[in-house]
C-alpha cells in the first residue's frame, strides 16, 4: 500500500482480496488478522497525515477495505441472507444483524417501483404445484434469491429435514427470540439446522447454480413477473469449492465476518474522520483528503448499525421526562464531531419511522427542542476552528430536517365531538321550462317550404 506507483498498489490490493476470498476454508480465521492489520495501518498513518504519502496510503487502505467488503458480501450472499433470518426472526434491530447500515435506513415497501415480482413454483408430494410470490430488488444477488427459495422450500418439505433435527446448532438462548413466533417458528427451526436441502433453481431455461451467487438478478436477465421453478437437487459434489457455505451454516459464526469485525473499530473510524476533517480545514491541499473521507464514510454505511449507539438512542434512560435535558442531548449528539452527529441522526430518523411510540418519547424528553435550537443556530457544528462547512454537513442537515418534519408536520384527526352539525343539502337549481312548441296543422306541414313536394305526375 505504500508503493509509489498506483498500479503496484492496485495489483497488491487485488491479490490480497483474491487470496482472502478464494482460499477460505469455512472457518473465517483469516479475516480477523487481515482487518486488524488494515486498521493498524490506518491508525499509524493518521498521525502523520500532513505527509502526502501517508494520506495516499490511507486512501489505498480504504479502497482495499471497501473492495473486500463488497467481494465478501457478493461471494457469501447466500450464507449472509440465512444468517440474517436467524438473527432477525422477530427483532429487526438485533445486535448480530448483518444488514448494512445504509439498508437499515431505508424502509422496504412492496409498492416500491424498483421491486420486481417473481412467480416461484415448486412441486409438492400430492402431485400439485405450490406457488409463491417473491418480491426482490433487481440489484440483489442470486445467493439472496436461493436463500429465500431455500427457506420457503423447507416449509414445503418438512419430511426432508426430519433426520437433520438432531444436529441443531447450539446458540445461546439470549440470542434466540422466543416470542411472537406464530408464523415463522417452522422456518426459524429449519434455519438452525446444520444442513439444508439442496435445491435447483431454473429460470429462462437455465439453472441458477450456486457458482453464480455473486451475480445480481439483472445480470442473469431476471425480470418482472419472471417464472422460477424449484426442484430438489440430488447431485453430490465431492470436489465442490462452494461447500464452504455448508460449513459456515454448521457453525454460525457471524462475529467472524469482516463487517462485524469492522464494527468493533467504529470509534477508530470516527476518530480518523474527525482528524481528516481538521486537516481539510487547515490545509490548502485537501482534494485527496476529501476523497478519503468519502470512502471511509461509505465503509461505515456498509457495515451493520452499531448496537451500542442504537440501544443508547432507543432507550434514553438517562433523560428526565421534560424538555430541559440539554446536557444529556449534547453528550448524545456531539456537535464537535460532524460524522458521529450524522450517524446518530440517521439512527433517530430510523427509530421514528419504524417505532411509532419513539416519536412521543423523543419529543417528551426534549429531543425535538434540542434539534430545533441546533437548526436555527448560526453554527451547526462547534469546534476549535470555524466549521461553517464540512463534508458531514449536508447529511446532518438532511436528517435534521427529516426528523423535524416527522415530529412537527402532523395532520390532526378531528374527533366526533368537534365535528360541526351536518348542514342540509343545498336546494336544487330552478328548472328551466322547455321551449314552447307551435302546433302546425297537417296540411300546412305538407305544403311547408321545408317539406319537399312530389311534383312528378303519376302515369
Amino acid at each position: 500500500m505504500r508503493a509509489l506507483d498506483q498500479n503496484v498498489s492496485t495489483l497488491a490490493a487485488q491479490t490480497l482480496n483474491s487470496y482472502q476470498i478464494q482460499n477460505e476454508d469455512g472457518t473465517l480465521d483469516r479475516e480477523e488478522p487481515f482487518i486488524a492489520r488494515c486498521m493498524n495501518c490506518l491508525n499509524e498513518c493518521i498521525h502523520t497525515v500532513n505527509d502526502l504519502s501517508s494520506l495516499r496510503t490511507i486512501n489505498r487502505i480504504s479502497v482495499l477495505l471497501r473492495t473486500h467488503l463488497e467481494l465478501f458480501m457478493r461471494r457469501y450472499s447466500y450464507v449472509i441472507r440465512l444468517y440474517q433470518y436467524i438473527s432477525q426472526t422477530n427483532n429487526s434491530f438485533s445486535s448480530s444483524s448483518l444488514k448494512p447500515h445504509i439498508k437499515q435506513l431505508t424502509l422496504t415497501d412492496d409498492r416500491d417501483i424498483n421491486m420486481i415480482k417473481l412467480i416461484c413454483n415448486a412441486p409438492i408430494t400430492s402431485g400439485a404445484t405450490d406457488k409463491y410470490i417473491l418480491k426482490m430488488n433487481p440489484n440483489e444477488f442470486i445467493g439472496d434469491l436461493r436463500a429465500e427459495l431455500t427457506r420457503w422450500y423447507c416449509t414445503l418439505k418438512p419430511s426432508m429435514t426430519n433426520v437433520l433435527t438432531q444436529t441443531l446448532l447450539t446458540i445461546e438462548k439470549n440470542d434466540l427470540p422466543i416470542t411472537n413466533q406464530i408464523n415463522s417458528s417452522t422456518s426459524f427451526d429449519l434455519l438452525h439446522m446444520s444442513n439444508l436441502p439442496s435445491i435447483r433453481v431454473l429460470a429462462n431455461g437455465q439453472e441458477l447454480d450456486r457458482d453464480i451467487d455473486d451475480k445480481n438478478l439483472t445480470e442473469c436477465n431476471i425480470k418482472d413477473n419472471q417464472t422460477i421453478l424449484i426442484n430438489a437437487s440430488t447431485r453430490n459434489r465431492t470436489k465442490d469449492l462452494y461447500n464452504i457455505d455448508e460449513r459456515l451454516l454448521k457453525t454460525y459464526i457471524p462475529h467472524k465476518m469482516p463487517m462485524m469485525l469492522l464494527l468493533k473499530y467504529i470509534e477508530q473510524f470516527f476518530s480518523i474522520l474527525a482528524q481528516l476533517q481538521i486537516f481539510i480545514e487547515t490545509s490548502s491541499e485537501h482534494a485527496e483528503a476529501r476523497l478519503v473521507v468519502t470512502r471511509l464514510w461509505e465503509i461505515l454505511l456498509l457495515i451493520p448499525t452499531h448496537s451500542g449507539i442504537l440501544q443508547k438512542l432507543s432507550q434514553l434512560n438517562e433523560f428526565n421526562d421534560n424538555e430541559y435535558n440539554i446536557e444529556q442531548w449534547a453528550n448524545y449528539l456531539q456537535r464537535s464531531d460532524p460524522f458521529r452527529l450524522t450517524y446518530s441522526l440517521q439512527i433517530i430518523d430510523m427509530l421514528i419511522r419504524r417505532m411509532p411510540t419513539y416519536k412521543d418519547i423523543f419529543v417528551r424528553k426534549g429531543g425535538l427542542k434540542y434539534l430545533y435550537d441546533l437548526f436555527i443556530s448560526k453554527s451547526f457544528f462547534t469546534g476549535p476552528i470555524d466549521r461553517s462547512w464540512c463534508a458531514g454537513l449536508p447529511d446532518a442537515l438532511l436528517y435534521t430536517l427529516k426528523i423535524l418534519c416527522s415530529c412537527l408536520l402532523k395532520i390532526p384527526t378531528p374527533s366526533i365531538q368537534s365535528l360541526p352539525p351536518p348542514q342540509p343539502p343545498p336546494p336544487p337549481p330552478p328548472s328551466i321550462p322547455p321551449p314552447a312548441t307551435i302546433s302546425i296543422p297537417m296540411d300546412e306541414q305538407q305544403n311547408s317550404p321545408r317539406t319537399p313536394i312530389n311534383t312528378r305526375k303519376k302515369v
